[in-house]
């Protein structure tokens, strides 16, 4: 099977990253990550193309990243009794202010 993927993905465990929209964010689990986008697990569905905004640090040695997405997917999640979401980055920041 051919791979479509632009980005490399990182298999990310125990990691969180606050999730959302507009103002209303929740702590959830991060799946995997990519210079292109995340997967994440959430309790609720949240529609494709919603707009979403989130914060995760993977490493200490590394600042917290800020980003501006859009949903691109959603798949119920039998393992995490959830839905996991398919979040595309259209800007990442490391300083809070510019998104």
């Amino acid at each position: 099977m051919d791979e479509r993927r632009k980005y490399s993905r990182w298999q990310i465990e125990n990691k969180k990253a606050s999730f959302g929209k507009g103002h209303e964010k929740k702590e959830v689990p991060i799946a995997d990550l990519s210079s292109g986008g995340m997967r994440v697990f959430l309790n609720e569905t949240v529609p494709v193309g919603s707009k979403v905004t989130g914060e995760f640090k993977v490493s200490p040695q590394f600042g917290t990243y800020f980003v501006e997405g859009k949903v691109v997917w959603v798949k119920e999640s039998a393992k995490h009794a959830s839905h996991e979401v398919g979040v595309m980055f259209e800007k990442i920041n490391t300083i809070m202010n510019p998104l």
